[in-house]
């Protein structure tokens, strides 16, 4: 018989572990939802000057004397930072991948999924 109640009891226990990780998941499925919107109003309300410090991957010249540096930073929201600077200042920055950036909001995120900064330092 007491065999019997230790099944029953370790039943209960392990149908009351899955309930309890499964509303963890819940929770943090709904944070994470939370933070993710958050985090889009804020890349939307950007303004001022602005520290980007990561891993550049492309590298593109732009319209006019411009180029452009971009660093993919979420996928979700899809969001990039385009940073732009002028073009006789990419052989100088050829050999670096990581860098430090400062600059000036020029565009916060948009539906392009970009946030655009003027650089006026990069390390």
């Amino acid at each position: 018989m007491l065999d019997n109640f230790q099944k029953l009891s370790t039943g209960t226990q392990v149908q009351s572990a899955a309930a309890d990780a499964e509303s963890v998941k819940q929770r943090l499925q709904h944070k994470s939802v939370q933070l993710r919107s958050k985090l889009k109003s804020e890349l939307k309300s950007l303004q001022g000057l602005l520290f980007v410090d990561g891993e550049f991957d492309d590298r593109k010249p732009n319209k006019g004397n411009n180029a452009a540096l971009i660093q993919k930073f979420s996928t979700d929201p899809i969001s990039s930072f385009r940073i732009f600077l002028p073009e006789e200042a990419l052989p100088s920055l050829s050999d670096l991948k990581h860098l430090k950036v400062f600059g000036t909001v020029r565009n916060p995120l948009g539906d392009n999924g970009f946030v655009d900064i003027e650089a006026i330092a990069i390390f």
